[in-house]
């Protein structure tokens, strides 16, 4: 038997290691089990919103669409309750959303 196989069929179970995860404002849609660039189109459009967000969302492979739609509320709240809020019917945590909004505004 080795170090992690199974007591009842003496072989090792593995699971893949996963790299990231590929994001919409509903959760993971996709797992990559290996390294990629993030498009120019993402790290572009995320730059709008600063640096700090745009790392958090470039490394957790949110979608364009995510992005963009995230730039929209942003651009019409003033508070980070409101933009959690109206975020929240797209999908997105309101813990999330108040945590992004202050990515947003370092």
């Amino acid at each position: 038997m080795t170090p992690n196989s199974s007591p009842q069929t003496g072989y090792r179970e593995q699971s893949p290691i996963i790299y990231s995860h590929v994001q919409t404002l509903q959760g993971v849609i996709d797992s990559w089990h290996y390294y990629s660039s993030p498009s120019i189109s993402v790290c572009n459009l995320a730059s709008e919103l600063g640096a700090h967000a745009a790392h958090y969302l470039i490394m957790h492979r949110y979608t364009c669409f995510a992005i963009d739609t995230i730039i929209q509320v942003c651009a019409n709240v003033a508070s980070a309750e409101d933009f959690a809020l109206e975020l929240s019917p797209h999908g997105l945590a309101l813990a999330e959303g108040v945590y992004l909004w202050q990515l947003i505004h370092i």
